[in-house]
């Protein structure tokens, strides 16, 4: 009798170590996709290399590390049009916080709280963005963003 509970025990054991060995893999793939994801976002926000193109080709390339799809093209077409203009730029943004609303392997929707420096006169805006990203062959990317006004918190 005995020997049928030290059996069963490890058994259990075995099961159990397995059990935990999987939860540690997917909490750690969970934690690679988040900081992917954070990375494109924060680049999405503060890379303003665009600025800089000499080319539309050049603001696509730079556009495209970020982003995807109709919103890419509207981005690229909108910001080539801005840079094209020789304009003045005098705000900077930074990434304040990321939250998760949905998450899986291929999608996710976000939470994005943004700080808004203009900086010849040092105001600070706080603003706030819902972004759904797209697993591509290329990596994250976002498909979609809209500010949310009536949700912006101050720090």
């Amino acid at each position: 009798m005995p020997r049928k509970y030290f059996v069963i025990t490890i058994f259990c054991l075995i099961f159990l170590f397995s059990y935990c060995y999987q939860a540690n893999s997917c909490q750690n793939n969970l934690n690679t996709t988040k900081k992917n994801i954070e990375w494109v976002i924060k680049g999405a926000i503060e890379d303003v290399s665009w600025m800089k193109a000499k080319k539309r080709q050049e603001v696509k390339n730079i556009l495209s590390k970020y982003f995807t799809g109709a919103l890419h093209k509207k981005l690229v077409k909108d910001t080539w049009h801005f840079v094209y203009q020789n304009t003045d730029w005098y705000k900077k943004a930074n990434l304040l916080e990321v939250n998760y609303t949905c998450i899986d392997e291929k999608e996710a929707t976000v939470i994005v709280y943004i700080s808004e420096v203009d900086i010849i006169n040092n105001i600070v805006a706080p603003l706030m963005y819902e972004m759904s990203l797209k697993n591509t062959s290329n990596g994250w990317r976002i498909i979609k963003m809209s500010i949310k006004k009536d949700m912006i918190r101050y720090y």
